[in-house]
């Protein structure tokens, strides 16, 4: 009977969304101990705590033959067909500021009632691909404690994009990396993560950027062979020269530091790239920049959208101070951390349209100290395209080569 009540309850609910030609239906299913939210940075460190109150959640969703999809948040039942709603008795402390409390969720933090607000908008869109890939660009939630109670203050968490690939923010000069697992087409099983963050958040006198974990079993799943081609980097040959520690001293000349150069072929899948109109940000991890058994960035370079110079299919950014392909991440310092590298680099992209596009990269005044084996590289293009790679470290300890 509940089963009845949910697929009733699920048509009602996709039949009043806006139609996409070919979509089929489908849900997903939050497992248990499935949604998380982490705090990344504060003064008691990193901190995580499981929404036991979103186990059972079921997402509808509308699946298009080209990937796209939409997923509801409004209304949303369990899996047993109970509403998605906040316990009877909490609010008790705010007068003001409290979400709604239908498709809320409610959790303990450090001793303090919080909640999670799903119905923000419209459904959301996204896209998945043959190779299990799934992104969400924009997922916005809303976010309150009880801290400031009686008056709570509703914020918003953004921009929050969630995806099952890897993403990277930086905050006061502390990465926090999220990774989900990509859609297992046997079980239908996957995670999305992202990060937003909370603007003035409550009790906190700042901003804090806030993680999002959320696993849920997909059903139906879709046949890999009906989805577009996920979008692959390939062929990737490179050399790091490494130059040694920089002199304690200033010199007249900066010193070039480590040099980095790569060169590597991108396949889009199914949908072609933006690269006129897209941030790019490339990441180099390796072991050695490990936190709590996540590979951090060694070096991150990023060139934000419509810096790149455009001459028929060849994209090019030029860059000497890090102005253009700016280095967020591993610039060369002393040991003091007062006296850098000199940056210097060259990124050319010529797009082939269907047939990929060949990525060279030569970029020097940077830290490669760390490169090891088990080092990986990955491209994002753009909030939804991301692609990645293992490589193979190789070579001496002066002159490493990358495959």
């Amino acid at each position: 009977m509940a089963r009845e009540r949910l697929l009733v309850a699920l048509a009602v609910a996709v039949a009043s969304w806006p139609s996409i030609a070919g979509a089929a239906p489908a849900t997903c299913t939050v497992v248990p101990d499935g949604f998380r939210q982490g705090i990344a940075a504060s003064a008691a460190g990193a901190l995580e705590f499981r929404i036991a109150e979103a186990d059972g959640i079921v997402f509808p969703m509308d699946i298009a033959p080209d990937g796209s999809f939409t997923m509801s948040r409004q209304g949303l039942l369990r899996a047993d067909a109970s509403p998605v709603l906040v316990p009877a008795g909490r609010y008790a402390e705010c007068t003001s500021g409290a979400p709604d409390p239908q498709d809320t969720v409610s959790y303990l933090t450090v001793g303090i009632d919080a909640y999670i607000h799903f119905d923000v908008g419209p459904p959301v869109t996204g896209v998945i691909d043959g190779a299990g890939n799934v992104v969400i660009p924009d997922f916005p939630v809303e976010f309150t404690t009880e801290f400031t109670a009686p008056e709570c203050s509703l914020r918003p968490m953004s921009p929050l994009t969630l995806s099952t690939g890897r993403r990277v923010e930086t905050q006061s000069g502390s990465q926090s990396v999220s990774e989900g697992t990509r859609l297992d087409f046997a079980t239908g099983r996957l995670t999305l993560k992202g990060f937003g963050f909370v603007r003035d958040a409550p009790g906190a006198n700042g901003d804090v950027l806030n993680r999002i974990d959320l696993t849920c079993v997909l059903s139906p799943v879709p046949d890999p062979a009906t989805l577009p081609a996920g979008a692959a980097m390939a062929k990737v040959r490179g050399v790091a020269m490494l130059r040694g520690p920089l002199p304690e001293t200033p010199r007249r000349k900066p010193d070039k530091g480590d040099i980095l150069i790569l060169e590597f072929r991108l396949a889009p899948g199914g949908r072609p790239f933006d690269f006129a109109g897209s941030d790019l940000v490339l990441h180099l991890t390796s072991p050695t920049a490990d936190s709590g058994g996540v590979d951090l960035d060694l070096l991150q370079l990023r060139i934000a959208a419509g810096r790149l110079a455009r001459k028929g299919r060849r994209f090019v950014a030029r860059d000497s101070g890090g102005t253009t392909i700016e280095v967020p991440i591993g610039q060369k310092r002393d040991a003091s951390g007062t006296i850098t590298s000199a940056l210097k680099g060259r990124l050319t992209i010529v797009d082939r349209g269907t047939k990929g596009a060949d990525v060279t990269l030569r970029q020097q005044g940077v830290d490669l100290s760390g490169l090891a084996a088990g080092a990986r590289l990955f491209l994002d293009v753009g909030a939804d395209r991301y692609v990645g790679t293992a490589l193979t470290v190789g070579g001496s300890a002066k002159k490493k080569r990358l495959r």
